[in-house]
């Protein structure tokens, strides 16, 4: 892999490791507090391997490049589907705002940047498969596959908590609709008429 692929898919995978590692640490109980550090490494590592093994799907248009003709529904779906996350993150980010208290509220506002960098990042994302961009898949597919398996730790932890809380429902929502996002991103991005679509471009 390139190195920026390698940083991507090591950075994709320690914040799938992150969420998981804390989800599973207050599921359980075991007095697991220090997993999360554990989950980064552990999911930098498998997020490395993840991408290596999506490199087949690195066809496509290159920078300079046009597809020559319109994208397919599964890949507009696709496309669809990553500006629908930055909608959510938005979403969430507004629903913690206003949740917020305090001292909480300036670190809630101190995380604008970032939730602004990553729909933006996305949005970038969305450009790049309907032009067939070979990276933006690539990208993609990396994030839609770490995104699900986190996405679905998250959403048992939440449904099956040890204790729940008066007003869960809203973290499960946000839970599910991560997960369905995610799965449906990855199911498009596999997909034959993504595949096709993909290589037809080069030709």
């Amino acid at each position: 892999m390139a190195p920026w692929q390698l940083v991507g898919a090591g950075a994709i995978g320690s914040a799938a490791g992150a969420v998981i590692a804390d989800e599973v640490s207050g599921f359980v109980s075991f007095g697991m507090d220090g997993a999360t550090p554990v989950g980064v490494f552990v999911g930098a590592v498998a997020g490395v391997a993840l991408g290596a093994s999506a490199k087949r799907l690195e066809i496509g248009t290159r920078r300079g490049e046009s597809a020559g003709h319109p994208a397919s529904a599964a890949t507009k779906t696709a496309a669809g589907l990553l500006v629908a996350g930055a909608v959510q993150a938005v979403v969430m980010w507004d629903g913690a705002r206003r949740a917020a208290k305090e001292l909480d509220e300036i670190l809630v506002l101190l995380a604008a940047p970032a939730v602004l960098l990553l729909c933006a990042a996305l949005g970038i994302l969305a450009v790049g498969l309907v032009r067939r961009r070979a990276a933006a898949r690539w990208t993609a597919a990396t994030l839609g596959v770490s995104g699900a398996v986190a996405s679905t730790f998250w959403l048992v932890a939440e449904v099956f908590p040890p204790n729940q809380n008066p007003g869960w429902l809203e973290p499960v929502a946000y839970a599910a609709a991560a997960a369905v996002l995610t799965i449906a991103l990855t199911a498009c991005l596999l997909s034959p008429g993504a595949a096709k679509d993909f290589a037809d471009s080069r030709s």
